[in-house]
């Protein structure tokens, strides 16, 4: 009746068949679900990676930004005492009022005292309290201890003596903040010597 091998040929063929047509559907059925996975993973990687960067930029952008103001705010502080020295030196040549020295007003405000503060437009040093500068929001944008809205800096001066006569002054200026729990000093130093410009 039936020949066994064709059966067998037929048999083992049509087995053939039904495998190559299970893995052609395999195939064509997309992504398993550990290739969607992973996938995922590796663009979560990725985005994350690119917020963690943005972030940091942020921050760093900040942090440069007050020490960039802390810089401008220590050099005021100088070229404030530097002023109040030339004004005192040409009093002195000119002995007006009678005995002015060209240390006039800077000697109260050693490191030993606390130092001092003062605002752009002043002559006076006035001892150190530790407020905050302030900023006015119209007018001029000049920091000052008077008008405006508190700021997170600080400005505290030192003027120290130094040698007989004294030959010349060490003027330190402190510009200090405090940002996101941590403190900061910016310290910026000068020496000015009698009559030099």
């Amino acid at each position: 009746m039936f020949n066994k091998k064709f059966i067998f040929q037929f048999g083992t063929k049509r087995a053939f068949d039904w495998k190559n047509k299970i893995a052609s559907r395999m195939d064509s059925r997309g992504f398993t679900f550990v290739e969607t996975l992973a996938a995922l993973f590796v663009i979560m990687v990725g985005i994350s990676s690119f917020v963690t960067l943005i972030n940091q930029t942020v921050s760093y952008t900040k942090t440069s930004s007050y020490n960039l103001i802390a810089a401008y705010l220590g050099k005021e502080g100088i070229e404030i005492v530097k002023n109040i020295r030339d004004s005192n030196f040409l009093k002195a040549y000119y002995d007006i009022p009678a005995g002015s020295t060209w240390l006039d007003g800077l000697t109260s405000c050693q490191s030993g005292s606390g130092g001092c503060q003062i605002d752009y437009d002043s002559w006076t040093l006035t001892p150190y309290t530790g407020a905050m500068l302030k900023l006015p929001d119209t007018g001029s944008k000049f920091y000052n201890y008077s008008d405006g809205a508190d700021t997170m800096f600080a400005r505290r001066i030192t003027i120290d003596p130094v040698g007989a006569g004294p030959d010349y002054l060490h003027v330190e200026v402190d510009v200090t903040w405090s940002e996101k729990g941590r403190s900061h000093v910016f310290p910026v130093q000068d020496n000015l010597y009698p009559g030099s410009w």
